[in-house]
């Protein structure tokens, strides 16, 4: 399974690339960011290309946080 998971999803160059993985045939995206409105926008354009996509909303600069998410 070709998974991606993207840091600073929810907008910028996080959302194009999350696209561009969804575009280049990832089957799954994560995407991680602090916006949850611009989160499920960028979830729903990966979705609109065929792509599973999740958002799990998080600020990535805590040390504890990315521990948190690989649970």
């Amino acid at each position: 399974m070709k998974c991606a998971l993207i840091s600073g999803g929810t907008s910028g160059v996080g959302a194009a690339t999350a696209i561009e993985f969804a575009r280049a045939g990832a089957e799954s995206v994560v995407i991680v960011g602090r916006d949850r409105t611009r989160g499920n926008e960028v979830c729903e354009s990966v979705r609109g290309l065929g792509t599973s996509a999740a958002l799990i909303e998080a600020d990535l600069s805590g040390p504890s946080v990315p521990q948190t998410i690989f649970r």
